[in-house]
């Protein structure tokens, strides 16, 4: 039985269980009767989805959370909000979030947070990495191009910067502190 087909049959389990509330005590009991059985009928269905879930890997126990298959964002949902959200931060319970505005829906998928294998020496490489990465992108020095850009900086060195934006987003989401020089 397919996941559609079990919560099509436990709304059915729930619509035929559905009873006025004036009824006498045998009825009340006949009633209970039934409902015991019906949910009994749907715990098997929530079992068998749950089961389905954890075998298609779409998270609950197993280490994974979702994300955006689109643009590679952790996605979530939150209380009082409909729907799948973008945020930036830590993803397992507890941990902290900044909701933003990808600009497109969320396409979820599942997956291990990565860097979880990280020792603290590796953490430190990376760390170094980040920093070496920035301190190369760094638009110092004398560029013709920049003098004559409108906006102070030509392409080449704009998009440096959007780079160096991103490596230190990568490392404050890894708890790194990097030092620009």
């Amino acid at each position: 039985m397919s996941a559609d087909q079990r919560v099509d049959r436990a709304r059915a389990l729930l619509a035929e269980h559905h009873q006025p509330v004036a009824m006498d005590r045998g009825q009340l009991w006949r009633l209970l009767a039934r409902f015991q059985r019906a949910t009994a009928e749907l715990a098997d269905v929530v079992g068998e989805t749950r089961s389905e879930l954890c075998v298609t890997g779409a998270g609950l126990d197993d280490g994974t959370e979702p994300y955006c298959t689109t643009c590679g964002q952790w996605a979530g949902m939150f209380l009082g909000m409909e729907g799948w959200h973008h945020f930036r931060g830590d993803p397992s319970p507890g941990g902290r979030r900044t909701l933003f505005d990808a600009g497109h829906q969320a396409v979820i998928g599942w997956r291990r947070p990565p860097g979880l294998a990280l020792s603290p020496a590796a953490h430190a490489v990376v760390g170094q990495a980040l920093a070496d990465a920035i301190t190369c992108r760094d638009p110092a020095g004398f560029c013709p191009d920049c003098e004559t850009s409108e906006a102070g900086l030509c392409a080449d060195h704009a998009e440096d910067l959007d780079r160096t934006d991103a490596y230190l987003a990568v490392a404050r989401d890894l708890g790194i502190e990097v030092d620009r020089g």
